[in-house]
């Protein structure tokens, strides 16, 4: 588990996700993890089965609860277009429930419904990848109930993820 310390100061892209389910607030490097998943199809030469790539259809109601308690902002979702959406996939992560969460491109998911796309390219990471990049916050507020308190306050209901 990285530390607040290891990451370089506003140079990484960090996503923070509560499970209300598991009780569990999960906060990701999502940087460190899309290059773990390039460096492996760089050296191998193509993805082991685990990391899926792939095609996330794109719910409605979803996309709605995204844009009005997921952060999203206009002003990025508005620069989005088509071309954007089909070039960069989505990052998804696989929860130990297999339930899946996006860890980066709820502007995009959110977007592709605005536009009528049905579905969006994606890439599933794994736990035993995403597991390495997950950064220990609790050193930065020590309390769990005022960690998921403060994340509370920053994102309505705790969630961001795909069902």
């Amino acid at each position: 588990m990285l530390q607040p310390s290891d990451l370089k100061e506003r140079e990484e892209t960090l996503f923070t996700y509560y499970d209300l389910q598991a009780d569990e607030l999960y906060t990701f490097a999502v940087d460190r993890i899309k290059a773990h998943i390039s460096a492996i199809s760089l050296v191998t030469g193509d993805m082991p089965p685990d990391i899926v790539h792939g095609i996330v259809p794109v719910d409605p109601a979803h996309a709605k609860m995204l844009f009005k308690d997921a952060g999203i902002e206009k002003h990025r979702l508005y620069r989005l277009t088509i071309d954007n959406l089909a070039r960069q996939p989505i990052l998804i992560a696989r929860l130990p429930d297999e339930t899946c969460v996006i860890i980066d491109g709820n502007h995009h998911y959110v977007r592709a419904f605005q536009l009528g796309v049905e579905g969006l390219p994606c890439v599933i990471a794994p736990e035993h990848i995403w597991r390495q990049y997950l950064v220990d916050i609790s050193s930065l507020c020590p309390d769990k109930e005022e960690r998921i308190k403060l994340f509370k306050k920053f994102s309505k209901e705790g969630f961001s993820g795909i069902q």
